[in-house]
């Protein structure tokens, strides 16, 4: 009668346990969790108007359907989008975005991407998307020895500047390609709130602003100035800064 009593109880508290997991599925996110499983502010701005005036909640995140568009939304950070488990089709054409996260290989509904006109300078990821078979146009990036992809180039090969003057670095950079027949419109201007990687130049004699992407004169003299949004040659760009 005890075994009876204790197998009854334990079905009841397995029964009860899935309830529970169930009903967290349904519970709405609050604004602290969705920062920490979406973190690029822009692309949670995407997510929210997917649920206007309605809460978000796990299993609405898991079954939105069909096309995903987030095309021109300034998006740098694709962290979440394991979320999305039912998409189809995304498109993230014209955005910041210089890394595909590896979370995207685990979707087992999608069937495309467009990523391109991005900051893509690494093509891992999407090589094994499409051993998946999954349809991916990144056309429009910077990945090394691809067709169809941006270097990064500057306007000057010597920069001349006075001492306590400034000028905007993306004033200075821009996206080139030199052949491109293919129907999208291409953009040579570089976004404003790119974040480049790794700014070599002398401190003795400028200083450059990550944050407001601007380049000072401290001190006369001569730097050079190497611009990178990543490690290979596409996205990489040096310069002689002549401080009078």
């Amino acid at each position: 009668m005890k075994c009876i009593k204790l197998c009854i109880l334990t079905s009841l508290l397995i029964v009860s346990t899935g309830i529970l997991s169930i009903n967290a599925q349904d519970i709405p996110l609050t604004n602290n969790q969705l920062e920490d499983m979406f973190p690029d502010k822009n692309f949670r701005k995407v997510i929210h108007a997917y649920f206007q005036n309605e809460d978000i909640t796990l299993n609405k995140l898991n079954s939105l359907d069909g096309e995903f568009y987030a095309s021109g939304e300034k998006i740098s950070n694709l962290t979440g989008i394991s979320y999305l488990k039912n998409i189809d089709d995304f498109v993230f054409w014209n955005n910041n975005i210089k890394t595909l996260p590896k979370e995207i290989t685990t979707l087992s509904d999608i069937d495309s991407i467009n990523i391109r006109n991005n900051y893509l300078t690494d093509d891992t990821t999407t090589k094994e998307l499409i051993s998946k078979d999954v349809d991916i146009d990144y056309d429009l990036n910077f990945i090394e020895n691809e067709d169809h992809q941006y270097k990064l180039k500057s306007k000057y090969k010597t920069l001349n500047i006075n001492k306590g003057n400034s000028v905007n670095i993306t004033d200075i950079l821009y996206k080139d390609i030199s052949t491109y027949n293919k129907e999208w419109e291409v953009s040579n201007i570089i976004s404003d709130d790119i974040i480049l990687k790794g700014i070599d130049y002398d401190p003795e004699i400028l200083t450059i602003d990550k944050n407001t992407l601007s380049l000072e004169g401290l001190n006369t003299g001569q730097s050079k100035v190497t611009f990178k949004i990543n490690n290979n040659k596409n996205s990489t760009i040096s310069l002689l800064v002549n401080v009078k």
